[in-house]
Order: structure tokens, then C-alpha cells, then sequence
């Protein structure tokens, strides 16, 4: 299935229509090879990280209803519940 993920509506209607999904590939990447400080704009910059970050977290984040709990999440909870952020 071939979607673009930096739609979210698109990734939201993907994830209701797959909700049996047991396993999620995300080959989605952009690499522009913009100079850093001297790209003529920051579209480039833009894009991949539209696509590469935010894209690939919001297929990942929305597939979370449908992912069954594990004990890693279980060991996770409990890590960061006991953090504090204070120290």
C-alpha cells in the first residue's frame, strides 16, 4: 500500500482500514542533500523533516489503538513513572 505519510488524514484512514496491522514497515524517506547553512531555501529542509521525523512518528502513533501491550511497554510505564524530572 503506498501512501504519503505526511498526510494525516491519509494516515489516520490507512490505520482504520488496516486496523489488523500486526507489523508496520515504513520505508518512506526523503534525502535532499541541501547545503546546511547555504540552501537557497528551507523547502528542502522542510521536507525531510516533514517526512523522515514527523511522517514516520505519525504512521507509528497511529497504529498505537490497534498494537497489542507487551512487556517492554510494561518495564517502559513503569521507568519513566518513577522518573522525576526535577533532579
Amino acid at each position: 500500500m503506498g501512501i504519503d505519510i505526511t498526510d494525516p488524514a491519509r494516515v489516520g484512514g490507512v490505520a482504520h482500514e488496516c486496523a489488523g496491522v500486526t507489523l508496520l514497515v515504513n520505508i518512506a524517506g526523503v534525502m535532499r542533500a541541501s547545503p546546511f547553512i547555504t540552501a537557497g531555501s528551507l523547502a528542502a529542509a522542510r521536507l525531510e523533516m516533514e517526512t523522515n521525523y514527523s511522517g514516520t512518528l505519525g504512521m507509528a502513533r497511529s497504529q498505537e489503538p490497534n498494537r497489542e501491550p507487551t512487556t517492554a511497554d510494561a518495564r517502559t510505564r513503569q521507568d519513566t513513572s518513577s522518573h522525576d524530572c526535577r533532579s
